[in-house]
């Protein structure tokens, strides 16, 4: 699943006016925590030493992407 996948996965359940009801209002914050998770572990384009292109997590600095914490996200999202 890309960065952009799992962003557009989020803001579907965001808009699911169903599951906020059966969920009870406080599902919102829950997936706006969810949000901002994901946006601090956004991939970055780095310039590996070999000179070829990579992607490394921002927010976790050296670790590839996805990082541990998108990849829990990712297992969990399905």
């Amino acid at each position: 699943m890309t960065f952009n996948e799992i962003l557009k996965k989020i803001s579907k359940y965001q808009r699911d006016e169903m599951a906020a009801i059966a969920l009870g209002k406080d599902v919102n914050n829950l997936l706006n925590a969810l949000l901002f998770v994901v946006l601090l572990h956004k991939p970055q384009e780095i310039t590996l030493p070999d000179g070829s292109y990579g992607q490394n997590c921002y927010h976790c600095d050296g670790f590839d992407y996805p990082c541990v914490t998108i990849q829990a996200i990712e297992k969990e999202l399905g």
